[in-house]
């Protein structure tokens, strides 16, 4: 071949080429929707202050489960225009780290109120229809569920590692740091907590799903040793694992210990006829 002339590829070797490629990436998305086919999938569907962020993060633990924070908060995500194509890229992401089981944690109000979807009431049935599994978790003392969320807000500690060390910063467990708490405010985030208790009964209502008390699961390490095993047999993954949690408790059993105003929230709490949430 002289240096002037060109080098021309071959008309075939150009067919086969696109052949190859063509036949290339059918087999890549092939593999890619085996992979998604074969994941156990699943949702946690819970409040904020409920434990949610508890449960995640035992999930996490365990080496075949790959399990996300709040996908649909509008603040960490912003809006989802196709929550389809969303889930899905979620869902290939964890099939490629060869995760056996892949789940997320959404809140009811992130899908009404955040996100607002059409199919908002709706959107549990679908996912357990298109194969998630639901875990429903509960806080049942909307008291305490409250107030957390009160005490979180005013100091702006949501959660401490378990290697974070104690001191005056960390206002909700450090035993020399109290707050003045709005009977008005707990109040009506009591009254919230309990519609929203309503809206979960009504988006579960007729879907299969895993119910789980933080009172009676969650709420101290026995109890959670206890009941990781049950949510890793519902979920079909080793449940022989154990699992600890990297979160530390950041209040006490004793809600009287964070708050000043004591006897305003208890009077204001027994009239408003929540006095049975107010012991431990």
């Amino acid at each position: 071949m002289s240096k002037n002339s060109r080098f021309t590829f071959p008309k075939k070797g150009i067919k086969y080429l696109r052949q190859g490629l063509t036949y290339g990436m059918r087999s890549l998305s092939a593999i890619k929707r085996q992979s998604i086919a074969n994941l156990n999938k699943f949702i946690v569907f819970a409040q904020g202050r409920s434990g949610s962020t508890l449960l995640i993060d035992l999930l996490n633990q365990h080496p075949d489960i790959k399990a996300d924070p709040e996908i649909f908060n509008i603040d960490l995500y912003g809006k989802i225009a196709f929550p389809r194509p969303y889930l899905q890229g979620r869902l290939t992401l964890a099939a490629y780290q060869r995760k056996k089981c892949y789940g997320f944690k959404v809140k009811p109000y992130q899908l009404t109120n955040d996100q607002q979807l059409t199919n908002a009431l709706t959107f549990i049935k679908e996912q357990h229809q298109a194969g998630f599994k639901i875990i429903h978790l509960q806080r049942q003392n909307v008291f305490r569920q409250a107030l957390s969320s009160v005490l979180a807000e005013t100091t702006n500690v949501w959660h401490i590692h378990q290697k974070a060390p104690l001191s005056p910063a960390m206002p909700l467990i450090h035993p020399t740091n109290k707050i003045n708490v709005s009977p008005t405010d707990l109040l009506a985030k009591m009254r919230e907590r309990q519609q929203y208790q309503h809206l979960e009964a009504t988006m579960l209502q007729n879907v299969p799903h895993l119910f789980l008390s933080y009172e009676q699961h969650l709420y101290n390490a026995q109890q959670q040793t206890a009941a990781m095993p049950l949510i890793f047999d519902f979920l079909e993954v080793n449940k022989e694992i154990i699992v600890e949690s990297n979160l530390q408790k950041i209040t006490t059993t004793d809600w009287q210990k964070h708050v000043l105003n004591v006897e305003v929230v208890e009077k204001a709490v027994q009239k408003a006829g929540y006095a049975h949430f107010l012991s431990p």
